[in-house]
């Protein structure tokens, strides 16, 4: 198949030389007043909600007297980017008239020029903290596994099931060497919604005759993907990716619960700070530790010179909770919420949407990353392309639905006709 270079395309995210600013987001102004007005009730709402959120923030600061610092300017920045940046991917791929493949390329172009931005221009910070940090697990992940993806679904063997499968575990061996457990993880989950929706997806469009086999091909396929990974495990074990599993799973706890909340302590932390927070919230405290009455208890999981190093890194320097959900509704209020879930809501809708896992593989994958970091991670969050990338899909998803409801309501009127 052949693939008609798109220069502007790998511009506009590759001119980012600040994570959530860069040439998309100043072309994504354009089209704010281009297509939010005209193209649909869907974009009404996302642009409302994003910017419900910035009012909120300005509105609790405003009411506690806070002055915004630099570092509070720029979560808000990272919000309006990623509107103007979204706003421009959904322009570019959705109103032509363009085939699945036609858009998995104009993706495809918006994607490279984003891994190759976090090569060029994102450098990975030279201290203690980021001591185990390769660029795949502080930048690159997300744009690359994105590329690869896509190359998959524009390529010949995109309905080919074994290849989907050595993909994702080629993947998810990249990530584990890389020491990026969560896309690790991600990516197994994604592989075998791909493999479970994709077929039934083609039951669905085809005939009740070959349900039976249809089905029994969806089993067989889950048990080899299992088998398989269960062998390559086992015979690594003695191996280098064997120990390298060996110590990433027992790198915070010898047990499940205990690494999760060694590896996500902020979490704990969190919850106690909503039962006090008030109801506009604390607005955007430079030394929340010093200057705001909280009562947090000690966690049992973790040691004294762990809970002080926590402590001083969440509150000492602003709120730091490595959630930008809880960051937000801590300096804006439990309002946030109402934005926040349904944003979450869409996500999780988009990424059980047969058509988009099927068409669009690569932006299913964004939407479970953007699920996972909502809560647990704040980094994609100042990635203005990657929650981009999300409010394309989640408008793709939205599109396929209105096709699909207008397609029933014709065969309905049709079947009342006759």
């Amino acid at each position: 198949m052949k693939i008609r270079i798109q220069t502007p395309l790998f511009l506009s995210t590759f001119l980012t030389p600040i994570p959530y600013l860069g040439l998309a987001s100043v072309l994504g102004l354009r089209d704010f007043f281009r297509i939010v007005f005209t193209k649909g009730r869907f974009l009404h709402l996302l642009v409302g909600n994003c910017l419900f959120l910035i009012s909120l923030v300005l509105l609790a600061n405003l009411a506690r007297d806070v002055a915004l610092s630099y570092e509070e300017m720029k979560r808000l920045a990272v919000i309006a980017c990623s509107l103007t940046t979204g706003l421009y991917f959904i322009s570019r791929v959705s109103l032509h008239e363009y085939t699945h493949l036609q858009k998995n390329q104009v993706i495809l172009f918006l994607s490279f020029g984003w891994l190759v931005s976090s090569l060029v221009f994102w450098e990975l910070p030279l201290t203690a903290q980021y001591a185990n940090y390769s660029w795949y697990k502080f930048a690159g992940a997300s744009a690359l596994i994105l590329c690869l993806l896509q190359v998959y679904a524009i390529s010949k063997l995109r309905n080919s099931v074994t290849i989907w499968i050595l993909l994702g575990i080629s993947i998810t061996t990249i990530s584990i060497f890389n020491g990026a457990k969560s896309f690790a993880l991600l990516t197994l989950i994604l592989m075998f919604l791909r493999v479970g929706l994709g077929t039934a997806l083609n039951v669905r469009n085809g005939s009740y005759v070959n349900f039976v086999s249809r089905r029994f091909r969806l089993v067989r396929t889950i048990l080899v993907t299992a088998v398989t990974i269960g062998i390559i495990v086992f015979l690594a074990r003695g191996g280098w990716l064997g120990t390298r599993l060996e110590i990433l799973s027992g790198q915070y706890g010898s047990n499940f619960a205990e690494s999760f909340f060694r590896a996500r302590p902020e979490f704990t932390y969190s919850t106690q700070i909503l039962k006090d927070l008030p109801f506009l919230g604390y607005g955007t405290v430079s030394d929340p530790f010093n200057h705001i009455n909280i009562q947090l208890v000690t966690s049992s999981s973790l040691t004294f010179q762990e809970q002080h190093f926590l402590l001083n890194r969440i509150l000492v320097d602003g709120f730091n909770l490595h959630s930008w959900t809880f960051d937000l509704v801590v300096r804006a209020g439990f309002l946030c919420f109402i934005p926040i879930l349904w944003y979450a809501f869409l996500l999780i809708r988009t990424i059980f949407s047969f058509e988009l896992i099927s068409n669009y593989p690569g932006l299913t994958f964004i939407c479970i990353v953007c699920l996972e970091d909502l809560f647990f991670s704040p980094y994609s969050w100042f990635v203005s392309i990657q929650i981009a990338m999300s409010f394309l899909a989640i408008y793709l998803s939205h599109q396929f639905l209105i096709a699909e409801r207008e397609m029933r309501s014709g065969v309905k009127s049709q079947y009342n006709h006759n």
